[in-house]
């Protein structure tokens, strides 16, 4: 039996509308040959894009055993081009095949959000994670103690929001150069006590662009759901480096990305699209300044 939408915000559960998914993956355009893993799959709205799309391997990842057989029967049609995994999507895939454990081309999803107090303590979790150790604010003067050099992170955190750490596990499972596109909550982009994760997200990787869907994209979920998206190649900033932040234009989320209604929508994809193009073309220009990241004193 379906969940409730009750059940579904309590668990971080927002499940994604067509035409936003159709959306990412216009921006992002994978090739045929590309290997795209959603580490929270849940029914496999993005999968199945990828798969319409021409993608020819995928795999998707969800905790939730209902949710998954849901995922199985939606992407049947796709045959053995379709992994997917009753797991826990921050801990490593199961699979004896190497091939299936990393190096993803592409790595797109909306996973859980904390927004009911879902907070991830496992230590076993927590230790896979840099974000997991970055010092809490009151305790910065001793965590310097513990101080690693790259990351300047203290002790670990007792508990950690679970969109913190699925955004670091999307970075995990892509390989070097390749994408990573995600759905997250606002705050990720303009909580102060996240600064150390924008640090890290905007140093480590080359983030593209910052989108923000209006409230409505998830009004069919029964949810208000402040959002973002993160659009990032995964290789180093480096200084000179734009991100386009950008309010995506309403749409009609009920309907396919390329009905005639949201010829707006896929109007911004296309020009997301060039954007990441132009971008990509300025980070790989020679720089006569200094090519190393943001200073420390920047701000995010």
């Amino acid at each position: 039996m379906p969940k409730s939408k009750e059940a579904q915000r309590r668990l971080g559960q927002y499940w994604t509308p067509r035409a936003l998914a159709e959306f990412m993956l216009e921006a992002v355009r994978p090739e045929p040959h590309w290997k795209v893993i959603d580490p929270a799959c849940g029914e496999g709205i993005f999968l199945q894009c990828a798969l319409e799309r021409g993608v020819q391997r995928v795999a998707g990842i969800d905790i939730d055993p209902e949710t998954l057989e849901r995922a199985r029967e939606n992407l049947k049609p796709y045959g053995d081009r379709v992994r997917l995994y009753l797991q826990d999507g921050l801990l490593p895939i199961q699979d004896p095949d190497p091939y299936w454990q990393g190096d993803y081309d592409l790595v797109i999803g909306n996973p859980p959000y904390a927004a009911t107090g879902y907070r991830v303590s496992d230590p076993k979790i927590l230790d896979r994670f840099v974000l997991s150790r970055e010092p809490e604010p009151e305790d910065s003067e001793q965590a310097s103690l513990f101080e690693d050099p790259r990351y300047r992170r203290g002790r670990r955190k007792p508990s950690v929001a679970i969109e913190v750490l699925f955004l670091e596990r999307f970075f995990q499972l892509c390989k070097p150069g390749g994408m990573v596109a995600i759905i997250a909550p606002r705050g990720i982009a303009a909580n102060r006590n996240l600064m150390y994760v924008r640090k890290w997200l905007l140093t480590e990787h080359s983030v593209r662009c910052i989108l923000e869907p209006d409230v409505s994209a998830f009004k069919g979920v029964g949810a208000n759901a402040l959002t973002s998206i993160f659009i990032a190649d995964n290789y180093p900033s480096r200084r000179g480096d734009r991100v386009m932040l950008a309010a995506l234009p309403l749409a009609h989320w009920d309907l396919s990305l390329y009905a005639p209604e949201n010829e707006r929508l896929l109007q911004a994809a296309h020009l997301v699209q060039e954007v990441i193009e132009y971008a990509r073309t300025m980070h790989d220009r020679p720089r006569e300044d200094d090519p190393d990241d943001c200073d420390e004193g920047d701000d995010y």
